[in-house]
């Protein structure tokens, strides 16, 4: 009499987050994102400024894709302060993170909330007039005592963002990533 093979459990895949960047600071802030909440997903950052098109999306992802079952997510991160490029995003299909009027606003969503409209040039500022640890906060990079702050003040930061127009000055959609982020890691 021949043995049966007893049914494996169905495994299922990781998600992928492919998230496409327009510069540093903001990859700096998505392998903060990956160490930080280290878990069973990838995000793959791909800094690709203003080349951005359908058709790289297309290519990006499916150099990413290890199999048919992998369910990949694509998010465009990027800045509002340039009109041209601002255009272009939102003629293309993925979940868009723009930030208005650049992703310092998400970090200083993490400290106070940010009601009226405000410049680049402004909200750096503001940033670093916010006392430690961003009085030293220097692009593109992030430091260890501005992680932990991040990470201590997240949900703040979702709550406020969440609260402002979206698309609006000011404004971050930041906060739809790290939904999806803490979703898969339940």
């Amino acid at each position: 009499m021949g043995k049966t093979r007893e049914k494996q459990p169905s495994r299922s895949m990781k998600p992928v987050f492919v998230v496409f960047c327009e510069g540093e600071t903001e990859e700096a802030y998505l392998d903060f994102i990956k160490q930080t909440y280290r878990s069973p997903f990838k995000i793959i950052p791909k800094v690709e400024g203003g080349k951005i098109t359908q058709h790289l999306i297309r290519t990006r992802c499916r150099e990413v894709k290890i199999s048919r079952n992998e369910k990949i997510q694509v998010f465009l991160m990027y800045d509002m302060d340039k009109p041209d490029i601002t255009a272009k995003l939102l003629q293309l299909k993925a979940h868009l993170l723009l930030s208005n009027p650049c992703i310092e606003l998400w970090f200083l969503l993490h400290r106070k909330d940010q009601k009226a409209e405000i410049s680049t040039e402004d909200t750096q500022k503001a940033l670093k007039h916010c006392g430690a640890p961003w009085n030293r906060y220097k692009k593109p990079e992030i430091s260890f005592q501005q992680k932990e702050y991040l990470k201590q003040h997240v949900q703040e930061a979702i709550q406020r963002a969440a609260d402002l127009p979206s698309h609006g000055n000011p404004s971050s959609d930041l906060h739809h990533l790290l939904n999806s982020v803490f979703k898969s890691l339940k």
